[in-house]
């Protein structure tokens, strides 16, 4: 046998099998040794999250106790509005706490600093697992993500306590006649020197860019109303800026969208000004230098509400759209979609079994309400009010074909086909009709905003014109 094997390993061919087959075996071993490396570096990432995890908890701990002496504090400040006596205690007692919530804000960007860089390894170690590996490790991710969000919050919330037990010792000193020598301010030091600020300030644009985007000529853009669209405006088509409400054919008016334009500029989570500079911004949004100028006009588009930074930051006058759907519709769709999309929510709705109702209490600041986008901290009326005169154009989830062809009356856009997309899959979450009366009553004012904006819009259909010539800005678009 071995001579037979001799005589074979002399034949040139055979001698190539061999040495192919000893290439193959040891790119084998080098594959194996590559996967034990990765699966050793996904079980530390996977430890250090859990420990980030804990120190997140761990904070939020410290947060409540801290919360809790804050509130307590107040107690003792009302019970003892007479006795000026207390009042250079209670403001030693604020500086104290000051001091210890101050020194949260520095841990909570440590605690996000190291979570991004978490994330980011992780997230270049998922590449090499599968799909299904690949999106429960971004679930988690999106997890820490709104805890340090949430963070976030409470810090803001207790500078804005103390903030407002600053304002009520210095009333008191001031009845007094008796000023402390030093009330401090939300970020600490004396009141007198410099001005109240929250830790962690709403979303808005950094003063560095603003003075930017206004030396570049932004925020000089107003939006186009549906009056002023009527009628048939002789300048350059304008850029268009589409408000996207999750489950409400925003994914196929996009894919529409694209079709017409010549650029996309979507927002990374709610901020255009993560993936654009003031000067990208600008130039995109800007008149086109020439008519053969075929790079504009572009349209920007994400999950924003009507306070978004890209509304202040349009050089040229702008136009700006939306789609409804019915509030009960809209939250089944976005409850029975995520049943089937592999993700915290379908965890979550499997895991602990949730109905519709128990998710939307559960996530509510997901499933959030329609007129929200119109009034984050406004009212109905508000919201309705802000549609109609901010809004250029808005349509309806449920009339989708009507409202494309009027939009593309009123914009010049051409005609073109669409499929509908992000269609919720056979096999989704089910709903009774029970919860279906509890989602009415959890969502009746969002119901009555709907309501009413349906009448806007019908009442808007029987003005549009029956336009024949072409429009004005047709000969812009793609």
């Amino acid at each position: 046998m071995e001579r037979v094997v001799r005589v074979l390993m002399k034949v040139p061919a055979v001698r190539r099998v061999m040495s192919r087959l000893a290439n193959v075996e040891a790119a084998i071993e080098k594959q194996q040794s590559l996967l034990d490396t990765l699966g050793h570096h996904w079980e530390e990432m996977i430890a250090s999250q859990v420990r980030q995890h804990d120190q997140v908890q761990e904070a939020m701990t410290r947060f409540a106790r801290q919360r809790a002496r804050i509130a307590s504090i107040g107690d003792a400040v009302h019970s003892q509005r007479t006795q000026i006596g207390v009042q250079a205690a209670t403001a030693e007692v604020l500086r104290a706490q000051q001091a210890q919530i101050d020194a949260l804000p520095a841990q909570l960007r440590e605690l996000t600093a190291a979570s991004e860089g978490h994330s980011a390894a992780l997230a270049e170690v998922s590449q090499h697992f599968p799909p299904a590996q690949r999106a429960n490790l971004e679930a988690t991710l999106h997890g820490q993500q709104l805890q340090l969000g949430a963070l976030n919050s409470t810090v803001f919330a207790q500078q804005t306590q103390l903030a407002a037990l600053n304002d009520l010792v210095r009333q008191m000193s001031s009845g007094a006649g008796n000023k402390p020598a030093a009330v401090i301010g939300a970020e600490g030091g004396n009141r007198n020197d410099q001005p109240e600020a929250p830790a962690v300030p709403p979303a808005t644009i950094p003063d560095s860019l603003e003075q930017e985007l206004l030396e570049l000529g932004g925020g000089k853009g107003t939006v186009y109303r549906f009056d002023d669209l009527l009628q048939r405006q002789e300048s350059p088509a304008p850029p268009l800026i589409f408000l996207h409400i999750p489950k409400a054919a925003g994914s196929t008016l996009n894919s529409l969208l694209m079709k017409s334009y010549k650029f996309r500029a979507d927002s990374r989570g709610d901020s255009f000004f993560a993936r654009y500079t003031p000067r990208e911004l600008v130039d995109l949004a800007s008149v086109p230098r020439s008519e053969d100028d075929r790079t504009r006009p572009v349209f920007f588009t994400g999950h924003i509400n009507l306070d978004n930074e890209i509304f202040r930051s349009m050089p040229v006058r702008y136009v700006a759209i939306t789609l409804l759907r019915d509030p009960i519709e809209r939250v089944i769709s976005h409850y029975r979609f995520n049943s089937t999309q592999p993700s915290v929510f379908q965890d979550a709705i499997r895991d602990e079994g949730l109905s519709i109702v128990d998710y939307c209490r559960k996530f509510a600041g997901t499933v959030r309400k329609q007129y929200e986008v119109f009034a984050p901290d406004g009212s109905v009326d508000v919201a309705l009010r802000r549609l109609a005169e901010e809004v250029s154009f808005f349509g309806l989830q449920s009339e989708f074909g009507q409202y494309v062809e009027a939009l593309g009356r009123l914009l010049g856009l051409p005609v073109n086909p669409y499929k509908m997309l992000n269609m919720t899959t056979p096999g989704a979450a089910g709903v009774t009709q029970d919860q279906v009366s509890e989602l009415q009553s959890l969502f009746a004012d969002d119901i009555a905003f709907y309501d009413r904006a349906v009448e806007i819009y019908r009442e808007r259909l029987t003005r549009m014109p029956k336009l024949i010539a072409e429009h004005p800005w047709t000969r812009f678009y793609s």
